[in-house]
């Protein structure tokens, strides 16, 4: 449908000798703004595939944070020998044996 409006915008708005170099695009994502669980969805997606948190805020039209251009690694990723803390190493000294 998009595609249509596009077609229809260049053909009765931009001259014929002009046609092939204009063009125009509408951004679907923008369709997607007015569900809010589903843009939701997408952006803690984003997040998890290794979006960083101003990318994904960028999207949504807002001003980047602080230590936002970092990705962020899951915690649930992770293995089991990589996971830090008291308890998880059975040879540990601290281990309940």
């Amino acid at each position: 449908m998009l595609r249509g409006i596009e077609t229809e915008l260049l053909r009765k708005l931009v001259s014929p000798r002009l046609a092939r170099k204009r063009r125009f695009r509408f951004d679907p994502r923008s369709l997607h703004a007015c569900d809010l669980a589903g843009m939701a969805d997408f952006r803690a997606k984003m997040l998890q595939t290794g979006a960083t948190v101003n990318e994904v805020r960028l999207m949504g039209d807002l001003p980047p944070v602080k230590g936002g251009d970092k990705p962020l690694v899951s915690a649930n990723l992770r293995g089991i020998e990589e996971s830090s803390g008291a308890g998880n190493n059975p040879d540990s000294p601290d281990s309940p044996d």
